[in-house]
């Protein structure tokens, strides 16, 4: 549970950032402080899940050791394959953040358009991985402690996630 709060607690970040960046009044300074202490967390969380007997690769030099499984949710995302990564995949999320906010451009140029639009698909990015990690999370939770999970996306449907 650790991993899913530290890892959303990131993904908030990034997002609430992104948004704050498009209206001009992010401060970049408390970001990088934020990020860094995300950082931290998510890295413990992750080290941690191994006393859950829970290896989750959370880098591409992690090595291939059994692991848990994620990134087989196909409707969540446009490429499966995309999500395997999940602190790679916020380092650069984080990263593209970064050099928004360090630009000073005109937000009406193609310059910052093309900027926002390719930050904005990192973030999405992170947050696609995220919520594969979740569902895997929740799955691991499900065998374990006898759990059923209902699946409230869209309101309508009950059944397992």
């Amino acid at each position: 549970m650790q991993v899913r709060k530290a890892m959303a607690a990131w993904d908030n970040l990034l997002g609430r950032t992104f948004r704050l960046l498009g209206e001009g009044i992010a401060d970049p300074g408390a970001f990088h402080q934020a990020t860094e202490r995300a950082r931290v967390d998510a890295s413990e969380a992750l080290y941690e899940a191994l006393n859950d007997g829970l290896y989750i690769p959370a880098t591409q030099g992690s090595d291939a050791r059994e692991r848990l499984e994620f990134g087989d949710y196909p409707g969540l995302r446009d490429d499966p394959a995309d999500s395997k990564w999940v602190l790679d995949k916020f380092e650069k999320a984080t990263e593209a953040l970064n050099a928004m906010a360090e630009r000073d451009m005109d937000p009406s140029s193609d310059a910052w358009v093309e900027l926002w639009e390719d930050t904005r698909r990192h973030i999405l990015g992170a947050h696609r991985c995220r919520a594969d990690l979740s569902h895997a999370l929740m799955r691991h939770v499900e065998t374990i402690a006898d759990v059923t999970t209902i699946e409230t996306r869209n309101g309508d449907r009950t059944g397992l996630a």
